[in-house]
């Protein structure tokens, strides 16, 4: 499992990332630090179409950033946050 650890380095790899538009990390033990730290390469990647990180505790928190993200990216398609322990809905 990549763990926090491994979603920032994914993350700080794919921010200006060109070729990669596919990516499923899901059930991987990402918490809050590293959906920050994916939000983030969200906000600035422009390829990636497809992003599947269900199984995940983000926490409400880390779920909003990744959301708030999005104001900034108009390429992601589907992003799949099912599962991920962000409150009731």
């Amino acid at each position: 499992q990549l763990g926090n650890v491994g979603a920032e380095y994914i993350a700080d790899s794919l921010s200006d990332q060109i070729s990669v538009k596919f990516l499923d990390i899901s059930n991987n033990n990402i918490h809050e630090a590293g959906a920050y730290a994916l939000g983030n390469m969200i906000a600035e990647n422009r390829t990636i179409q497809i992003l599947f990180l269900h199984y995940n505790p983000l926490t409400p928190h880390g779920g909003m950033h990744i959301a708030d993200s999005l104001k900034y990216n108009r390429t992601v398609q589907v992003l799949d946050l099912s599962f991920c322990s962000m409150g009731k809905a």
